[in-house]
């Protein structure tokens, strides 16, 4: 919607979905009173089917996201980018 809203201006709208990205939030994050905070989650069964499981990478999305800022995507607007 706010893409179409914004199109008359020349605004492009998209956004980046990345999915599972490999970093090290897990070095760097303090962990307590979890059982507190848990939310059940259901994962689908199977591997992701482009990557056969491998996360993506920070540089991926970083990559993604140049695209999108480019003139080489001045024709994309409205849409899902799922890395």
């Amino acid at each position: 919607m706010v893409a179409l809203e914004l199109a008359p201006h020349k605004v492009r709208v998209n956004v980046i979905c990345p999915g599972a990205i490999e970093t090290n939030i897990n070095e760097s994050t303090e962990k307590k009173d979890l059982e507190k905070v848990q939310v059940p989650v259901e994962f689908p069964q199977g591997a992701m089917p482009l990557t056969d499981g491998k996360p993506g990478t920070a540089e991926e999305v970083a990559k993604l996201v140049l695209f999108l800022a480019s003139d080489l995507s001045s024709h994309i607007t409205g849409t899902e980018n799922v890395d």
